[in-house]
């Protein structure tokens, strides 16, 4: 068992370590001195456990991104902001809970980490489509549910629904739009702060995890873009040297046809004098 758990936690490099501490110490810290309820603290840590380990692409961090997700939504609730409730249970566990079915059982299910994928250009103008579409729709149920900053929440929920999307997807674009969206919640969260409504301090550590979140977010993107190119120069290295293979191997094949050729003219040449011997012998006689 302690050789199994030396194994696992080998796996993370320094950096994970550092904001999975930082971030679980920092909010738990906050959370008591705020007086934070319990939702708050589950939530914050499983969504820092949750957007660090999905930065360094493991596979295992969409199970957090579960159980985030189900206390975000029983959060949104206590503070009434009813489209992130809407979103989060009819999009994104969903969502997630349809990614955690592909990641684990498609061809790639043997692999630890994420194998990224590449969205094609006719995808892109759909996931266009679908930001705009969702945006449109939910300022009209927001503001019909007369949810206050409904402007604001109609931006988070089409942010919230393309992240999602190219999380799906397995694209390293997901973190910018992770990006964008924590900062329209970071100002979603720190209005009741300001306009002293809702539960004021209480939602600090939402602060704090977005924050966390976004330096992640920062990361990830840096870290799959690396491994992307890493990835690249590897499949072309292996295609050189493929292609130097068949190079070889055309230029030995080369060598033993004209090999071949040589021999072959040589027992033409041998032939040629033992038939001019004997005519010559022949004549002689």
């Amino acid at each position: 068992m302690k050789d199994k758990l030396k194994q696992f936690f080998s796996r993370f490099g320094w950096y994970e370590i550092c904001l999975i501490s930082f971030g679980i110490i920092a909010i738990t810290v906050l959370s008591i001195i705020v007086k934070s309820s319990a939702i708050t603290i589950i939530y914050s840590i499983f969504g820092v456990l949750y957007t660090v380990l999905l930065s360094a692409k493991f596979k295992f961090s969409i199970l957090f991104g579960l159980v985030q997700t189900s206390f975000y939504i029983i959060q949104s609730v206590m503070y009434q902001n009813w489209g992130e409730v809407i979103l989060n249970s009819a999009v994104v566990l969903p969502i997630l809970l349809t990614s955690t079915i592909l990641w684990f059982t498609g061809k790639d299910k043997n692999d630890e980490k994420v194998t990224e994928r590449k969205i094609k250009p006719l995808e892109w103008c759909i996931v266009g489509v679908i930001f705009v579409v969702t945006t449109i729709a939910f300022y009209f149920i927001l503001s019909a549910l007369n949810t206050q900053n409904a402007w604001l929440g109609c931006i988070s929920c089409g942010l919230t629904v393309t992240s999602n999307y190219l999380l799906l997807r397995k694209s390293q674009f997901l973190f910018v739009g992770f990006i964008l969206l924590n900062v329209v919640l970071f100002v979603l969260w720190l209005l009741p702060i300001v306009q002293g409504g809702g539960f004021g301090l209480e939602s600090l550590p939402m602060l704090v995890t977005l924050v966390v979140y976004n330096i992640s977010n920062i990361y990830g993107l840096i870290f799959w873009a690396k491994d992307r190119r890493k990835i690249s120069l590897n499949e072309g290295s292996l295609q050189d040297k493929t292609q130097e293979e068949l190079q070889d191997d055309e230029m030995l094949a080369n060598q033993d046809k004209n090999q071949k050729q040589i021999e072959n003219q040589e027992k033409d040449n041998e032939l040629r004098n033992k038939n001019s011997k004997g005519i010559k012998k022949f004549g002689e006689n």
